[in-house]
């Protein structure tokens, strides 16, 4: 498990990685499939897509600006690190 910036998170994404993290014991992923990506809450099952597979700006402006309870991710990774966990990187 580690923690990281939001900055690190839009590194691995545009690398087309995929993350799975816990926050407010929620899991949370941002994953790729069928040629898209998508952020899903794997807690209540909700998912969202985001865009096509080979768009990593537009991926990474869209997370960015995701809200959870309140929040963006941006805000949550960067200003609630404590708050955040990385379970796996892929």
């Amino acid at each position: 498990m580690l923690t990281i910036s939001f900055e690190e998170l839009a590194v691995y994404l545009k690398q087309g990685r995929e993350i799975e993290f816990t926050y407010d014991n929620k899991n949370y992923s941002v994953t790729n499939s069928n040629s898209e990506w998508h952020f899903c809450c794997d807690t209540d099952g909700t998912c969202i897509t985001l865009c096509p597979f080979n768009k990593p700006d537009i991926l990474v402006e869209k997370i960015r600006k995701t809200i959870i309870d309140g929040a963006t991710i941006e805000n949550i990774f960067n200003k609630t690190p404590g708050k955040i966990t990385v379970c796996s990187v892929l």
